[in-house]
């Protein structure tokens, strides 16, 4: 859906747009909505559950805000405020956010904490008026604090380092890279990240390992987890880095 969107506002292609629109519909249509009420809802990963999964449903919050800001369509753009608002609220006293609402869902990782920073920074652009920038701080600085070692290696939980998992370092990548104006150590810690993951985890032919483990390394070479991925982080820490120097 991001990709579409992206589509359209560089190149002004109305095909991209249309099918942008048509992933919001299936959003609003067909995901099923969980505690719903006058101001909060949360969307199933698919049509057939009905799990709280808090990053999911921000990022079908994500695209309908987009949708609805493209399209003036108010429905889609309170239906995306309604999910932030039920993210904000569920978010702990620590500034974390679990993975999901039930027990077996009760654990704190590294990239789906990124995810949620990431997708409440964008909706704060999208939807007028969204009281986050509290949240997105307290979070950010949990994060901060919680997922990275000293030489840059990013933790898989907040208490926990391994396994070292390359989407743990890419999403770190991205997001640092995205939120770099709101705390200075952003681009150094990106940078920290970078360079740790291409020494540790980078073959000499090119692509990137899977996950580094307390007694080996997985060095299964997929396609989006690992190397789309760090593709894309790689970009985004030049952009940032070039943004920096400027």
């Amino acid at each position: 859906a991001d990709a579409f969107r992206r589509s359209f506002e560089l190149f002004r292609d109305e095909h991209s747009s249309e099918i942008h629109q048509e992933i919001a519909r299936f959003i609003k249509s067909e995901l099923n909505r969980v505690g719903e009420t006058g101001d909060e809802v949360s969307f199933s990963y698919t049509p057939l559950d009905r799990h709280v999964i808090f990053n999911a449903s921000l990022l079908a919050a994500e695209t309908l805000a987009a949708a609805g800001k493209l399209a003036a369509d108010t429905e889609m753009t309170e239906l995306a405020r309604k999910a932030a608002n039920f993210v904000i609220r569920r978010q702990r006293d620590d500034g974390a956010w679990v993975y999901g609402e039930k027990m077996r869902f009760a654990w704190v990782d590294n990239f789906h904490t990124a995810y949620i920073l990431r997708s409440l920074r964008r909706l704060r652009t999208d939807v007028p008026g969204l009281e986050c920038d509290e949240s997105i701080m307290r979070g950010l600085e949990f994060w901060l604090t919680s997922f990275f070692l000293d030489d840059g290696t990013p933790k898989y939980y907040d208490k926990e380092i391994y396994p070292v998992d390359i989407h743990s370092a890419a999403a770190a990548i991205v997001v640092l890279s995205e939120l770099r104006d709101l705390d200075d150590s952003c681009v150094p810690l990106a940078e920290k990240v970078t360079q740790w993951t291409i020494s540790n985890l980078r073959d000499k032919s090119g692509f990137f390992y899977y996950q580094k483990r307390r007694e080996d390394v997985v060095k299964t070479p997929f396609i989006r987890w690992s190397n789309a991925w760090m593709l894309y982080a790689l970009a985004k820490f030049l952009e940032a880095k070039n943004d920096a120097n400027r």
